[in-house]
């Protein structure tokens, strides 16, 4: 069995990281734009300051992850 995971870590400037994996191909950036949709829906402000794809994204058995910031 996959498993899939979004770690979360929040920075002392405020800024959150969040990493994506065990998702294959883009579906870690559909997976995000849902959680995006709920934080927006609970009135948190989500500015994606930088979106980039790690080693996993390139491995079809593997997952993408995807590093972003809000404020």
């Amino acid at each position: 069995m996959k498993v899939r995971g979004i770690n979360i870590v929040i920075k002392p400037d405020g800024s959150i990281q969040i990493v994506y994996t065990g998702f294959k191909g883009d579906a870690c950036f559909e997976e995000a734009k849902r959680l995006y949709d709920v934080l927006r829906a609970l009135g948190v402000d989500v500015e994606i300051v930088k979106t980039e794809k790690t080693s996993e994204a390139y491995n079809t058995t593997r997952a993408s992850s995807k590093v972003v910031n809000h404020v």
